[in-house]
């Protein structure tokens, strides 16, 4: 339940973060598959000709757009709203995280997220862990999160 009518703090997800690999798997396989290509031109080159590698690089590219398209529809909304007591994902699906009820906050850091400068926060409760993903790397950020998880807990009515 949401006890501000106002966010006190929105973190949008940023979809190029979330594009980036995913772009980057996709040409490195065209580049393979060109380059298979090419060898085998090279080895037969009665057989391929240059229509060949124009469908390979127009579907290449055809590949790379459609899939930042998606991408893009798929995160332009993503975010997650900081409210007095929750935080409210919306994405996918919509859920709440209440501070009261977070035993543990860690913070992973991958390769990838050293690269886009971002982290993944990750929040357990008694039965879930919530992964609060492509996150910018800012110290402020997780100390927020500790500060209102501590609130949080504060305020929550003993069991």
């Amino acid at each position: 339940m949401i006890l501000s009518p106002t966010p006190k703090y929105v973190l949008r997800v940023q979809p190029l973060r979330v594009m980036l690999p995913k772009l980057v798997i996709i040409a490195a396989f065209g580049i393979i598959f060109l380059i298979i290509v090419a060898v085998n031109g090279f080895l037969f080159p009665d057989q391929v000709q240059f229509a060949t590698y124009a469908i390979v690089w127009i579907s290449a590219l055809l590949l790379l757009a459609l899939e930042a398209a998606w991408t893009y529809v798929r995160y332009h909304n993503f975010r997650y709203d900081f409210f007095e007591n929750e935080i409210l994902v919306r994405g996918f699906t919509t859920y709440a995280i209440n501070y009261s009820e977070v035993t543990d906050l860690s913070v992973q850091k991958t390769f990838y997220d050293r690269f886009t400068k971002t982290q993944t926060l990750l929040l357990q409760d008694g039965k879930h862990q919530y992964q609060l993903r492509n996150v910018p790397n800012d110290p402020q950020i997780i100390a927020y999160v500790s500060q209102m998880i501590n609130i949080g807990k504060q305020r929550a009515p003993p069991l």
